[in-house]
């Protein structure tokens, strides 16, 4: 039964909201614009506290977690993703601070430049980012230019990415703590991944995403009905901040309610 307000506002973003996810199940929460499914993330990744009720991961409540520990477990993909004025390489290394700091020498011990690469590498092939990557004239070197550029003097000439180029290079950063040989991380949350992304790319992401999937448990928030809700171990469609239907695609079908109608209208 959770509830939660955002700081300031009187309007509640989550209403007696209950789910269950096992470990390694696949969760899509459908739902349209501020339905409260991008809330739901930020609450599981403790961004905010509920309002009222509780969030339990493995038995315990989520504030009893340190914190450190709950963000190492869990990578997360939000809509309001940053790329900085650095490499392409180490835009995506920063999914992994320690990588990072490794790659750039901050860091004695650990792995190797080389490893370091060949995992940036695995995690652009997750993320969809490798195909136009390998295309660019100085590949991962190739730095980029946000629009901060324009306020800092002294910055290297650099590439402006497009948007589904920036979705890609972002969502390989979310890769870049569980393509380990020993991946720490156990929960990937994903916040509208797909939103710049064409119908065939947003298939040939879910693929990659399903095959990577292992015991780790994911979770999606989508306004789309597609590929990705065909495979759900469990589905819950949101409106109005609260759940109003949940189960496997087949049996939100059987239902004929809400999620029936809109996925044969999408469909």
């Amino acid at each position: 039964n959770v509830s939660f307000k955002y700081p300031g506002s009187d309007a509640w973003a989550l209403k007696n909201v209950s789910f269950k996810v096992e470990r390694g199940q696949l969760c899509v929460i459908l739902g349209a614009n501020g339905s409260g499914k991008s809330t739901a993330l930020k609450l599981i990744s403790r961004i905010y506290d509920p309002t009222e009720g509780q969030i339990f991961i493995d038995g315990r409540e989520i504030r009893q977690l340190k914190l450190d520990d709950l963000r190492r477990a869990i990578s997360v993909l939000f809509q309001d993703y940053t790329l900085f004025p650095l490499s392409i390489k180490d835009n995506i290394a920063i999914g992994d601070p320690e990588a990072l700091a490794a790659l750039t020498g901050a860091q004695e011990k650990g792995e190797t430049a080389h490893d370091i690469e060949e995992r940036i590498r695995e995690a652009a092939r997750l993320g969809g980012a490798d195909g136009f990557l390998e295309k660019l004239p100085e590949g991962y070197d190739t730095y980029l230019d946000p629009p901060v550029r324009d306020h800092y003097a002294g910055l290297p000439e650099g590439t402006k990415a497009l948007g589904g180029q920036v979705q890609r290079i972002a969502l390989s950063r979310t890769f870049m703590r569980s393509n380990t040989a020993e991946p720490r991380v156990g929960l990937l949350l994903f916040d509208e991944p797909s939103a710049s992304l064409d119908p065939v790319a947003e298939h040939d992401l879910f693929e990659r995403l399903r095959a990577l999937r292992g015991n780790k448990t994911m979770i999606f928030s989508s306004h789309r009905f597609g590929n990705l809700t065909r495979h759900a171990d469990v589905i819950l469609y949101m409106n109005d901040s609260v759940v109003v239907e949940s189960g496997t695609h087949d049996e939100l079908l059987r239902k004929e309610g809400d999620y029936a109608r809109i996925w044969n209208l999408q469909a």
